[in-house]
């Protein structure tokens, strides 16, 4: 590869690199936690960091298990004042997807390198 088209590639994966590493940021993965007669925990996916992906009243139900005939509640609505949901992101999971992006992304620069060599 010539010296012009190892420095385009760089230029790429910096891009690439850098922009993948804002969007995990900005981007975590989602946690959502609730006590109702036992604790529940579950991992709601991705969403922009200041709007967690919140379940339906319907799936809460769905998640602690109480889809039953007869059901325990009239309406899914009834179990939103009686649960306390905390929704938080997932920063163990989201620091260490970054760090890897970017130790991936300045891994590459670093193969890219011009020989010494030449």
């Amino acid at each position: 590869m010539t010296e012009a088209g190892l420095a385009i590639a760089r230029k790429v994966v910096l891009c690439a690199g850098l922009l993948m590493s804002a969007l995990l940021f900005l981007y975590p993965h989602w946690r959502m936690s609730f006590v109702f007669p036992r604790a529940f925990e579950y991992g709601l996916g991705r969403g922009f960091i200041t709007a967690p992906p919140i379940p339906e009243p319907g799936q809460l139900v769905r998640l602690a298990g109480m889809e039953s005939n007869p059901p325990y509640f009239q309406s899914p609505f009834e179990l939103v004042d009686v649960v306390n949901v905390r929704y938080r992101v997932h920063r163990v999971r989201q620091l260490t997807e970054v760090a890897l992006a970017l130790l991936f992304t300045f891994g590459l620069m670093r193969a890219l390198k011009k020989p010494a060599g030449d």
